[in-house]
């Protein structure tokens, strides 16, 4: 019989903690930065899921947990070829929000061409207007921007936010690592686009 003690515990502690979980799913408190907080309505939207996530993922060439599009892997991913979690969602145009690599990056854009291929986590979210918030490395980097071409291939942390005319806080922080901002300046042929249509930035 007492082969048998160990196994029931142990399911008896896996119902404990997965009930304690249940509760708590989605209403953690997000961080200080404006960024943070706006993303925290993520976590409380997916409270209600978490119970039927699919550990096969969804069809349509994604891998994962709960992702939408197309080529995405991780969790609760959506647009193209997005690798982490929360990435791509609520976009309004299917050129937003796609290739990112992270948590938190390329959400709630409201114009074109914004928050794509971005590295790290919390960037290129909530930019209107278009070709704003693309091509960032770090975090919380091309966000909240208006107008055209603001907050782009911006390499460390917290650059390029908050802009509203054209052309502002790109290229900020290549000093850091300059390899990576490299590989980020080849934006227009990553994105499709037609060279300089995104500036070379420097």
């Amino acid at each position: 019989m007492k082969r048998y003690v160990i196994p029931a515990l142990c399911l008896g502690l896996l119902s404990a903690t997965a009930a304690k979980a249940d509760t708590a799913t989605g209403s953690q408190a997000f961080g200080k930065s404006a960024v943070q907080a706006a993303v925290g309505k993520y976590g409380q939207a997916i409270g209600s899921n978490v119970r039927s996530m699919d550990p096969l993922g969804n069809f349509g060439g994604n891998l994962g947990y709960k992702n939408s599009g197309t080529g995405n892997v991780g969790a609760f991913n959506s647009g193209t070829g997005n690798v982490g979690a929360f990435n791509g969602n609520n976009n309004t145009s299917a050129t937003s929000g796609n290739g990112n690599i992270g948590s938190f990056n390329g959400n709630g854009n409201t114009g074109e061409y914004d928050g794509n291929s971005n590295i790290g986590a919390g960037n290129g979210n909530f930019n209107g207007g278009s070709f704003n918030g693309n091509g960032n490395a770090g975090s919380f980097s091309g966000n909240f921007n208006g107008g055209s071409f603001n907050g782009n291939a911006n390499c460390g942390n917290g650059h390029g936010n908050g802009y509203a005319s054209d052309g502002n806080g790109n290229g900020t922080g290549a000093a850091g690592n300059p390899d990576l901002c490299g590989f980020l300046k080849e934006l227009n042929g990553r994105l499709g686009l037609a060279p300089g249509t995104i500036p070379d930035f420097d």
